[in-house]
């Protein structure tokens, strides 16, 4: 179908199309458009259970806002909002982890500072689960979450900004340590 920034359900059956006007749900063969929202979010992920697409809301140079569209109601839900690096559901698709740093300076990762945040899908705050300002893009596997870990000096030096190091942590905060550190 027309259309760009898709996303494809779970279960293989339904594409996230983003058009000009909105969101359209269009079945995997291309028939039976459905529009999702008006809003002008661009697709990126499904929940595991395909009930949640989540969306972005874009500026030039970054992602400002992460948002949740129910699909069964169109409805949209800021997640969070921010300058966002990256987002990740739990195995079980209860909950999501996302980087957010909370001022965009233009510099993106090498002069933002950002840090990791848990979620429920469904709604509810945010805990906060990293503190450093170094942390993004983070991927939730069934033993914690991985994650680029920046070097302290990222800000002053491109390269030190484009050599992250890989790190875990618990989905709770704790017993954050590196894999590999740069």
């Amino acid at each position: 179908g027309r259309g760009s920034a898709v996303a494809l359900s779970p279960d293989g059956r339904t594409v996230a199309v983003l058009r000009k006007n909105g969101i359209y749900l269009l079945s995997a063969d291309g028939a039976r458009p459905r529009r999702l929202t008006p809003e002008r979010l661009r697709p990126q992920a499904w929940s595991p259970d395909g009930t949640t697409l989540i969306a972005i809301r874009t500026a030039p140079l970054s992602v400002l806002e992460l948002d949740a569209v129910d699909k069964a109601t169109g409805k949209v839900r800021v997640v969070a909002s921010g300058s966002m690096y990256g987002f990740s559901f739990s195995p079980d698709g209860d909950k999501m982890v996302y980087a957010r740093a909370p001022v965009a300076t233009g510099q993106g990762p090498c002069g933002d500072q950002f840090d990791l945040y848990v979620a429920n899908v469904d709604g509810g705050s945010a805990k906060r689960i990293t503190r450093d300002g170094l942390s993004a893009f983070p991927v939730w596997g069934e033993s914690g979450i991985a994650f680029a870990h920046f070097p302290a000096d990222s800000a002053n030096s491109t390269q030190s900004c484009s050599a992250p190091g890989v790190w875990t942590i618990d989905p709770d905060g704790k017993n954050e340590h590196a894999v590999i550190t740069r």
